[in-house]
């Protein structure tokens, strides 16, 4: 798996959004996924 590495200057007004499906994939202590 590889992964994109970027840099970005944001200014006073600008805006970002974060998205990621990490944690409906992710598994509790016992093994079961979270977004099931």
């Amino acid at each position: 798996m590889s992964y994109e590495e970027g840099h970005s200057l944001l200014h006073e007004g600008d805006g970002i959004l974060f998205y990621s499906d990490g944690l409906v994939e992710a598994h509790n202590q016992h093994r079961e996924m979270f977004g099931s």
